[in-house]
Formats: structure tokens, sequence, C-alpha cells
């Protein structure tokens, strides 16, 4: 019997891959020669960067300016303001020089990508950690120039103070600072030509009285490190109308009415002081309410006082009814002269020291 052959074994077949290799071995080829490519313009872009993205002069000079879209709202209770801006940020880096006669402009993505390939201030929104970004310019002229413009919309933190509250003013800062470079690295500089506000607010619990910038500098204590900061601020004043009417009316009519205690007869003393306590019970209740628009502070507002001078006033209405009900035991007509006479005491004395809040 003739030997098997490994071509003729039966149910045997081998498979020719010269074929497959003829294929495979280009495409590996050049997909090892991409490769390859692909990481050597990697390490050389990384190179660059880390060359361009140092800083051009020390130090630069970055003129900011900014305009107020709108002031959307400000909430005491947690002492911060809702606001929108667009806000502007100059410098020269002739690193960046081109020929031609218009400036190159990115838009939105192509922004914040051209961004992470030259230096810029790293600019930070300091009293704010929600601040959204909604529109944002990147401009860099022939001779050099940059300018990158964004649109901010943010809910700030402020440090507000409540003591007149309601009669208050405020001043609602927006501070920006470079967040990888120090005073000797960058500052900053108000540009008055990029200075402006729109001529309406949304918000109509406050009026807006002005809008300034400045540039401070800021000391970062236990660091040895200090950082410029540029400023914006809001003056506003509270319209106090809607606490007049809400606030101050309701409750001194609750008073006056408690007044009327004065006009029952001095031997029923129960019946007066069941009255003042309705009226003081009402006083509380709406100073709980109130209590829920006012941050947690240690002293007194001025609406705080309002409240207080009421207490105060309706207490001392129980204690001089049990004096004349006392009184009235032994000498009826002096009890009654002094009922008339604080009939009329009572409310001059509240609206006395009522108005002088208002000062």
């Amino acid at each position: 019997m003739d030997g098997l052959q490994p071509g003729n074994a039966p149910g045997v077949s081998f498979l020719n891959l010269e074929p497959i290799t003829d294929i495979c071995v280009p495409v590996i080829s050049r997909f090892l020669v991409s490769l390859l490519i692909a990481l050597i313009g990697c390490l050389v872009t990384t190179f660059a960067q880390e060359v361009e993205i140092s800083a051009p002069a020390k130090p630069v000079v970055v003129k900011a300016g900014f305009y107020l879209v709108d002031l959307t709202g400000v909430q005491e209770s947690s002492q911060t303001f809702d606001a929108d801006f667009y806000f502007s940020f100059q410098w020269m880096d002739p690193r960046l020089k081109f020929e031609g006669s218009g400036p190159r402009v990115y838009l939105e993505g192509r922004a914040t990508q051209k961004l992470e390939e030259i230096w810029w201030p790293q600019i930070e929104f300091v009293n704010t950690s929600n601040s959204t970004i909604t529109n944002q310019e990147l401009k860099i002229s022939p001779d050099g120039q940059v300018a990158y413009t964004i649109g901010v919309s943010a809910k700030f933190r402020g440090i507000f103070h409540l003591q007149r509250f309601p009669f208050d003013r405020q001043t609602l800062d927006v501070r920006i600072q470079s967040f990888a470079f120090t005073g000797d690295e960058v500052v900053f500089e108000a540009n008055p030509a990029l200075t402006g506000m729109a001529e309406h607010m949304t918000f109509a619990g406050v009026t807006l009285e002005s809008v300034t910038a400045r540039v401070d500098t800021f000391e970062v204590k236990g660091w040895n490190e200090s950082y410029a900061e540029f400023r914006v601020s809001l003056e506003v004043a509270r319209k106090s109308r809607f606490y007049l009417w809400t606030i101050f009316v309701p409750v001194s009519l609750v008073f006056f009415i408690s007044c009327t205690v004065f006009l029952i007869p001095v031997d029923q003393l129960h019946d007066r002081v069941g009255i003042t306590l309705t009226a003081i019970l009402a006083c509380i209740a709406t100073q709980f309410a109130m209590s829920f628009n006012l941050p947690q502070i240690s002293y007194l507002t001025r609406i705080d006082l309002f409240f207080a001078i009421a207490y105060v006033t309706m207490g001392l209405q129980v204690v001089t009814s049990a004096i004349e009900r006392r009184i009235f035991r032994t000498r009826p007509h002096l009890a009654a002269k002094l009922n008339l006479i604080v009939l009329i005491l009572f409310p001059l004395v509240f609206l006395a020291a009522s108005s002088l809040l208002l000062l």
C-alpha cells in the first residue's frame, strides 16, 4: 500500500496562509507606522504647549471689563445673589503674532480648545461654586493681543449687613482672580471702555444704584502668597414698601387693636389679658413666617426691633391692667384716670419708637 501523502489524507485539508499574509502584513505595517507618527506628534505638541503655556512676561497686565446683563435675584437667607454678566479679558502675548490684517476668532468649544494650547491667566470666580459659561469668544490679533470674552450666569456669595433690614443697602461683589498665577505674575487693570450695565433688571426687590469695578490684592494668610483680584461691586438699595405693607402695617394694626383693652372695664382683667395675649400670638406668628427670609444672624435687624417694641408695649398692657385692677379695689377714681392716661400713652410710645427705626 502506498504511503499516505499529506495532501491526499482523507478528511484533512491544509489552509493556504499566503493570501492572508499578503493582505495583513501591509495593513499591520501601516498601522504601526501611523501609531508611531501619532506618538511623535503628541510628544511634539506636548513639548510645544509646555513651552508656549509659560507666561509671556512678568507680570502680565490683564485688562478686565464687564457688562451687567441682569440681576435676577437676591436671597437674604443664604446671602447670595443671581446675576448674568459678560466679562472681557485682554492681554498681550508677542509669541502669538502672525502675518495678516484681521484677527483669528475662536467661538465656544474651539475657544476652549485654543486656550489649552496657549498661555492665558486662568480666570477663576472666587465667590461662586456653580457658574455657567453661556458664551465664549477668543480673538487673537496679528500684533499678539488676545481678547477673551465670556458670558457668565451664576449664583454669587456675598457678605450682607442686615442691621437696617428692610431699610438697608448692600454691596454685592463679584470677585475674580487668577487660579494659577500670583500677583507677581498676573496683574489686573480695570478697562473703563468695557464697563456697563443694562437699563432694566429682572429682580424688583432692590434698586440698582451703581456698578463699579476696582482692582485689589488678596492676601492668603498662612501661605505667604498674594493674588491680584478684579472686583465688580453692585450697590443696591432695598425697596422697603413690600415690608411696610406686609409686616409693619399689619403688626401696627394688631397693636392698636390690643390697645382697646383699656376700653374694657377695669375689673374685667380676664378679658383684657385674653385680648392682649391673642395680639402677641398674632405677632409671633408673623415674625416666625418672616424669619425664613433671613439668615441665622446674632444681631437684631430693624424689623426685629419693631417686633420687640410691639412685644414690650403689649406686655406692659398686661402689667398695667393688673395694676389698675388692684388700685380699682380701693381707689376706683385713680384707676379710671390711670386707664385714660395709658389709653393715650401706649399708642404714642409705640408710634414714636417705631418711627425711630426709619431714621
